[in-house]
């Protein structure tokens, strides 16, 4: 006999995470000045920039000593807090454990815990990822009883991941009534960066009802962290230390001398420092060292860091007579020579400057000259450094960067770039200041940042653009932020009225914030004649420190970039027709082209770059805007090339003939998104229809999957799948149901005092790129919907939920993470309503008006995790899901046909047809639709590449490279199983009752078979329920059938009641040893017959038959004869008579 075998998933448990609290207020802004106080005193060294990490001390002491807590009079939870127990404060530790004094501990109580309980201790720590720390501790619990239950760990600051598994060691200590000690002093903190360090035990069910769990003599001390920058100002390496080799704790260390780059000769904790340190005083601060170059002879300058502004110029002496060459980059900035003597002269932009000199002996020489925040500004370009890159701190002085300004008369005394600067005695000093990267994460991990140490004063460009950027022309503002609270963004001004928002910075408390806005100045009222800068300070409170600690504001990596303007002008060549402004692809990456859009013109057949010029299919966006002509002449244009339509047909060009790149091109597409290949030939309508129409070139790769993600149910079948699992379900089991290898989850009455969010989990093996896979796919079937008083509902709701490396995972936490407070989640509401049959729901992700506004599928650039509720019985009540895939499709213009293929005039029987998948990307390995046509009297076997395919012939996948058709094949569905209607029961002489059923099936049949048999159950158990294999217990999901095979291809058995001459089998099931208590119960038989498709396992049913062994005796016995004169006695024992 067959057996089917369930599989049972695995149930998350989700650990709470230890979010941060804290809220800040927004003040309303009344007057927003740069002088409404005198700044706070500050010093320009890098002091220690975070309390919860100093490297050298415990951070839990501020001393070198473990936390002994004999000094701790009452429960501190600013340092260390807990979870899971009754109380928690300091007392003595029990004299009766051994290994440790009877002195203060930190002491964990319960109080009649009868449950499973898992102790936390939460301790206020820096742990950085890969950092090193010592760290060591005592603990001890008094559970009654030590079992397999008894764990420990150590864990990361969410609760998520363990660090130590301390689980068999702790519990041989607790077996001994022993104290455990742990002690690294260097364990390399192996999760990600966090402000909290668990310390996390389990204790069993079983433990006495009160209990207690001690903690004692803990240190967590960090070490230092010595980073090594380059010249470029990136990090070459990173030393840590923190004991010498007698084990004392360092005090100093000694730059190495054997990884200098080209050019250095040593190191110094200051930058352009021109002699080398050979030691460096620590003092509970991390260390970074700034290269000391050497002397540069050839070139004499006053300064490579410039100034941009109009006129300001600067000169390069070379030590002898030279040829010079000079590349001024996108600052347009202009030069003379005069022998051995250069001069540069600023035109208004930022850039860089690349100065070149041949010596006397032919040898080159070359310095790079950065020119920063110039009055003039070109589209693309970030306006502070005249290139695409953002600007950060590092590698420049606090003189070079930020401007004091004469208060009087306005000039600049000293600073290049930045002016951050606030009143104070007569003169704008300085409110922004450099200072090691307090908390450097994969955000921002520069080394250098800045922090303003008083509110209001607010850090910009130093020189207001001249022109002022127009009004109507979009700026994309970025920068990254640490703050205590937000901050004001402003425009022209520091007054209220200069405010363009106030949110900034939301979420950026304890971890570094990247924002990216585009301040668009048309839709507020400010500046009417232009922009002339933006600026951003902090808003609420004062003073302000350069400590994560109190009230701070820390800003990074400055970028404006104003957009370009493409100005259209209309068909009589002067008029503007229309106006675009563009900056970024949908990706967020800057456009390096621009097409034009055919549709901003009427009766444009495409553009030109000048009056009556050739028109052109693409345009460089080369930081100049751009004006394009419409044009209508009447040559065909593909990409950039014209192409005259000479004869009646025209053969569509391959893209080497039009003189565009070749890899990846798959097709051509016109205006309306129509496809056209290359060798296609147009004639007649169709090409008149296209005269003068532009045509562009469609490149997809197709040798990258077309699958982000697929889960089949059946593992061996998922794609890009590490791990799936369920939540909330009562049970779940693997399954084959109707020729699918579906998931089978059930939730039976699961909580029926609150929501029940039963949710299938799936985790990608690898992260998938959400631009480029988004199209979601799910096939299922709800099979039951009840409410918690059992009563049937009529839908619910079936939410998807992904992971976009946003927040905390499938939400955002509060306050906002990432600015996207809630679940990352579609915006439209989709339901299941409960059916037999199986459906497919498609959501389009790449579309805008499916994705929430900071939840976005695209919002962190890849998915990782995928997540469905199937049904969301707000009270729980029972759901029954079937889940035969959910797969995420490549995007693309590609079409899937399904045919339905119905045989020669049987077109009329055709009950169902699968809907073609459009917009679909090609790649390898494309899952071919899990939704099936239905024909009357035929089976679906499944799809093909030809019409004229066998069931052999069938796929389920295919390498897409084009739009393509596949065709349904069909086999005529097999005759049922007939069950008879007359049932006997045996003799009973060897003392086993039974009622035997019987069912016929015919030789033609029987062939197309795999198995068949019967099944049976009690009709008071089954109920009004259909008797199939899906028919199981809802709360546990035991089956409440029983079966047996007559026949079974594969195993080599064939039990035959009876074989007539035309090849018809009689098959029989008896049902034995009935109590007689159940002599009067109904059983219900109902025969069965299985075929293989594609693998898959299909079940036909026969009709049933209801007896109990009391109602086959009755029928024996009035139909009388020598069936009952033979078995009169024990006939009538059955009837009781």
């Amino acid at each position: 006999m067959k057996k089917l075998t369930a599989l049972f998933l695995s149930v998350l448990m989700f650990v709470s995470l230890c979010v941060p609290a804290g809220a800040f207020g927004f003040e309303a802004v009344e007057t927003v000045t740069e002088n409404s106080a005198s700044p706070a005193e500050s010093d320009n060294t890098a002091l220690t920039s975070d309390p919860l990490l100093k490297p050298g001390l415990n951070t839990i002491t501020g001393t070198t000593a473990a936390e002994d807590f004999e000094a701790w009079t009452s429960d501190k939870p600013a340092i260390i807090s807990s979870k899971n127990a009754t109380s928690r404060g300091v007392g003595k530790s029990p004299a009766s454990a051994t290994g440790h004094a009877a002195d203060n501990s930190l002491v964990l109580s319960w109080n009649k815990a009868n449950t499973t309980t898992y102790p936390v201790f939460y301790i206020a720590a820096r742990m950085e990822k890969d950092r090193k720390y010592a760290l060591a501790f005592n603990m001890y619990s008094d559970v009654a009883e030590v079992s397999s239950d008894i764990c420990a760990w150590v864990m990361s600051s969410d609760g998520a991941k363990i660090a130590v598994n301390l689980t068999d060691v702790f519990k041989k200590s607790i077996t001994a009534k022993s104290w455990y000690s742990y002690n690294n002093p260097a364990l390399t903190w192996n999760q990600e960066t966090g402000n909290v360090l668990w310390i996390q035990g389990k204790a069993p069910s079983n433990a006495a009802p009160d209990f207690h769990w001690y903690l004692d003599d803990l240190l967590v001390m960090p070490y230092y962290k010595i980073t090594y920058l380059d010249t470029d100002g990136s990090i070459l390496s990173v030393d840590q230390v923190l004991y010498d080799e007698e084990g004392s704790i360092v005090t100093s260390y000694a730059p190495v001398s054997d990884n200098y780059p080209d050019g250095v000769i040593g190191w110094s904790t200051a930058l352009n420092a021109t002699e080398s340190m050979t030691s460096v005083e620590l003092a509970n601060d991390d260390v970074y060292l700034y290269p000391v170059l050497a002397p540069d002879t050839y070139f004499t300058y006053e300064s490579d860091i410039i100034n941009a502004s109009t006129g300001n110029s600067f000169t390069v002496t070379a030590a002898d007579a030279a040829s010079w060459s000079v590349d001024v980059g996108t600052s347009d900035a202009t030069y003379i020579t005069d022998g051995n003597t250069l001069t540069v002269t600023s035109q208004g932009y930022a850039g860089i400057v690349t100065v070149t000199a041949t010596d006397t002996q032919a040898n080159e020489h070359t310095h790079v000259f950065r020119l920063f925040s110039g009055d003039k500004w070109k589209p693309g370009l970030n306006t502070i450094t005249g290139t695409t890159e953002a600007f950060g701190f590092e590698g420049i002085s606090q003189e070079d960067i930020f401007a004091t300004v004469d208060e009087k008369s306005g000039e600049v005394l000293t600073g290049k770039i930045m002016n951050g600067a606030g009143n104070s005695s007569g003169k704008y000093e300085p409110h922004w200041f450099l200072i090691n990267n307090p908390r450097a994460n994969d955000v921002n991990g520069s080394t250098t940042v800045a922090y303003a140490n008083y509110r209001f004063t607010y850090l910009r460009q130093i020189a207001d653009y001249n022109p002022r950027i127009e009004v109507e022309r979009p700026i994309n503002y970025q920068f990254d932020v640490l703050s205590s609270g937000t901050l004001y963004t402003l425009v022209n001004g520091a007054a209220g009225s200069n405010v363009y928002t106030d949110s900034l910075g939301s979420g950026s408390t304890s971890v570094w914030k990247h924002e990216n806005i585009t301040v668009n100045i048309s839709t507020s009222k400010l500046a009417k004649e232009g922009t002339a800068f933006i600026s951003t300070g902090p808003k609420n409170g004062s003073p302000f420190n350069n400590s994560i600690s109190g009230l701070y504001c820390f800003m990074d990596n400055i970028s404006y970039t104003p957009y370009y303007k493409i100005t259209y002008i209309g068909l009589d060549g002067e008029t503007v027709a229309a106006t675009d402004y563009v900056l970024y692809d949908e990706r967020g990456d800057l456009l390096t082209e621009y097409v034009p859009d055919l549709t901003k013109v009427d009766g444009a057949h495409g553009y030109s770059l000048t009056k009556d010029g050739a028109r052109i299919g693409s345009v460089p966006l080369e930081n100049k805007d751009i004006t394009l002509y419409a044009s209508d002449a009447t040559e065909l244009l593909f990409g950039s090339k014209s192409f005259a339509v000479e004869g009646e047909s025209f053969t569509v060009p391959t893209p080497a003939e039009a003189e565009v790149a070749t890899e990846n091109f798959r097709v051509w597409l016109d205006r309306d998104g129509n496809k056209y290949r290359s060798g296609d030939v147009l004639s007649g309508d169709a090409l008149d229809a296209l005269i003068g129409m532009s045509f562009t070139a469609y490149y997809q790769d197709v040798s990258v999957p077309a699958m982000g993600m697929a889960f089949e149910a059946k593992s061996a079948a998922n794609v890009n799948i590490a791990r799936f699992s369920t939540n909330k379900f009562t049970y779940a089991e693997l399954i084959e149901d109707e020729g699918r290898g579906v998931l089978h989850a059930s939730a039976y009455m699961f909580n029926t005092t609150a929501s029940t969010d039963s949710r299938v989990s799936l985790v990608a093996s690898k992260p998938f790129d959400a631009y480029e896979y988004n199209i979601i796919q799910y096939t299922y079937k709800v099979s039951t919907l009840k409410d918690k008083n059992l009563n049937d509902i009529a839908k619910a709701q079936a939410k998807f939920f992904y992971n976009n490396g946003k927040g905390n995972g499938i939400w955002c936490s509060s306050p906002a993470a990432d600015g996207c407070t809630g679940e990352h989640t579609p915006v439209p509401v989709y339901y299941a309503t409960a059916t037999k049959d199986y459906q497919t729901l498609i959501i389009d992700m790449g579309l805008e008006e499916n994705n929430i506004t900071g939840h976005g599928w695209t919002a962190g650039g890849t998915i990782s995790e995928l997540h469905i509720d199937p049904a969301k019985i707000q009270v729980s009540g029972v759901q029954d899901t079937y889940i035969d895939s959910i797969r995420v499709y490549r995007d693309g213009i590609f079409t899937v046909t399904y045919d339905t293929n119905a045989p020669e005039y049987m077109e009329d029987l055709i009950q169902k047809d699968v809907a073609p998948e459009t917009g679909r990307g090609v790649g390898t390995g494309y899952l071919l639709s899990d939704d099936k046509p239905v024909l009357e009297s035929y089976i679906f076997r499944g799809w093909a590449l030809t019409p004229d395919a066998t069931p052999d012939e069938t796929i389920t996948s295919v390498d897409l490279t084009d739009d393509l058709t596949v065709y349904a094949v069909w086999s005529l569905e097999p005759d049922y199983p007939t069950v008879q209607k007359d049932v006997s029961i045996r003799s009973g002489a060897d003392n086993v009752n039974g009622i035997r059923f019987y069912a016929k099936v015919t030789a033609q049949t029987r062939a197309f078979l795999e198995e068949y048999g019967f099944i049976v159950a009690l009709e008071d158990t089954l109920g009004e329920n259909e008797l199939t294999f899906n028919f199981k217990d809802g709360k546990t999901g035991k089956k409440l059938y029983a079966y047996g095979a007559a026949y079974n291809k594969t195993e080599g058995f064939d039990y035959q009641y009876d074989l007539s001459s035309t090849g018809t089998v009689t098959f029989s099931a008896v049902c034995t040893g009935i109590p007689e208590s159940g002599y009067s119960k109904r059983i219900v038989a109902r025969p069965y017959a299985m075929f293989l498709n594609n693998g898959l396992e299909f079940t036909l049913y026969g009709s049933s038959v209801r007896y109990s062994l009391k109602e086959a005796a009755e029928a024996i016995r009035t139909a009388g004869g020598e069936a009952y004169e033979a078995n009169k006695e024990y006939i009538d024992s059955i009837l009781g008579e």
